[in-house]
């Protein structure tokens, strides 16, 4: 079971803040698709043992401390990075909000910024409460459905749209911001996403992230019948396809359009679309890390041309002030995606690295889920030459990439 802190080892390069923390496990909103409680159930069912945990103590520990500590997780604290409350549990749901409220409340005390992520709140109390302990702050919110009836059959433990709508209207008002997460962004949740997106539009959203429902085989054998039936096995279906189907596809792609459409910023995992929807963490919080689409954003500001080389300096160059310094325990970035590399690298490897040679794996290994190249305007460089293909390569043996603003189809370009 994970700590209650812990290093946000999955999104990496993806999102801006390097913290997350889970309280109580699992949540108790019942959504259908949530990848968290189906991970619970999978690893239940490996060990015969319950994975339900309360990590509040040693949170508390932590925060405590966290000046005296020599961890990468206190390190972070020490210096000012913001924390996730929560991406594998409602922080505000019935089984969180008790170990929730005073957690928020010692973390204002000791100066620890903190961006919420939500489906809102089990009790509606609770966000008065919460206005007064939190300065201004990001709030992640997430909405699937316009039609509650809809909502009610896949989140059915979950607070309603209308409820979260005003929620988003209350934040705003108080000076919060806010993003909303249209995911899953499915056709059967959602037939028709204009209304919803104009709806966020007008209370204040400054970004949707979008994505398509994604699943594994083992996630299936761990749906109960009711969330079989509330998804349906055609979606169940097209979720464990690796390549986007066409339903799906064209249904992201029309709300996406719909988003920028109505003024929002849109984000999508792999983007290759210059986008701000990262900005609110930027001027609320002291200290973020770097992402792949703040280096979308500057090839795009730099006037990169379509088929223009780029060499891993120039993704250090704007991550260098973003990130600690010196050798930590960063490896487990690599291991918590991409674990066959370290298997691959045997007595040869280490999880004390600097963050710049954890970039440096990210650039030139595919196989790690935050690789630059996994990016559509992205592609490694190569050559032929008597009839061999060659990467190419800087004076550090490290890859040079080409960047196509449309997006590569391919993962190699040759180039002449």
């Amino acid at each position: 079971m994970p700590q209650a802190i812990q290093a946000y080892y999955g999104e990496f390069l993806i999102n801006p803040v390097p913290l997350e923390m889970s309280l109580i496990e699992p949540c108790d909103y019942g959504c259908s698709y949530c990848f968290a409680v189906l991970g619970d159930r999978h690893q239940a069912a490996k060990s015969g043992k319950s994975v339900h945990a309360n990590g509040t103590k040693a949170a508390m520990r932590l925060i405590a401390d966290f000046q005296n500590r020599k961890t990468l997780e206190a390190r972070l604290l020490q210096e000012g990075y913001p924390v996730l409350l929560s991406n594998r549990t409602d922080p505000l749901g019935r089984a969180n909000r008790t170990a929730t409220l005073p957690m928020l409340e010692v973390m204002a005390e000791m100066e620890i910024p903190v961006a919420i992520q939500t489906k809102g709140f089990a009790k509606p109390d609770d966000l008065e409460t919460v206005l007064e302990i939190l300065q201004p702050s990001v709030w992640y919110i997430s909405i699937a459905f316009w039609d509650d009836d809809a909502r009610k059959r896949v989140e059915p433990g979950a607070p309603s749209i209308g409820d979260r709508l005003a929620l988003i209207s209350t934040l705003r008002e108080a000076g919060h911001e806010v993003i909303v997460g249209f995911n899953p962004c499915v056709p059967e949740f959602l037939p028709d996403p204009e209304p919803l997106l104009k709806e966020l539009k007008a209370r204040g959203v400054w970004g949707v992230w979008l994505e398509r429902l994604h699943l594994n085989h083992w996630q299936e054998k761990q749906l109960t019948d009711r969330e079989k039936a509330s998804l349906g096995q055609d979606l169940i279906t097209r979720a464990k396809k690796q390549a986007t189907p066409a339903a799906d596809f064209d249904h992201l792609m029309k709300a996406r359009a719909i988003a920028q459409d109505v003024g929002l910023e849109i984000y999508t995992m792999g983007q290759n679309n210059r986008s701000d929807f990262w900005q609110p963490y930027r001027r609320l919080y002291p200290k973020t890390f770097p992402t792949i689409q703040d280096y979308i954003n500057a090839c795009y500001d730099l006037e990169i041309n379509d088929g223009d080389l780029l060499s891993f300096e120039t993704l250090t160059a704007m991550c260098s002030d973003l990130l600690p310094s010196g050798v930590l325990q960063v490896g487990h970035y690599i291991g918590s995606t991409a674990h066959q590399i370290c298997r691959e690298m045997g007595s040869a490897w280490s999880n004390q690295m600097t963050y710049e040679q954890l970039l440096r794996m990210c650039w030139s290994d595919p196989r790690i889920k935050m690789g630059v190249a996994n990016n559509l305007p992205f592609s490694y460089a190569y050559v032929t030459e008597d009839e061999s293909e060659a990467l190419l390569v800087d004076e550090q043996d490290v890859p040079l990439m080409v960047w196509n603003s449309e997006g590569h189809e391919n993962l190699y370009v040759e180039v002449a």
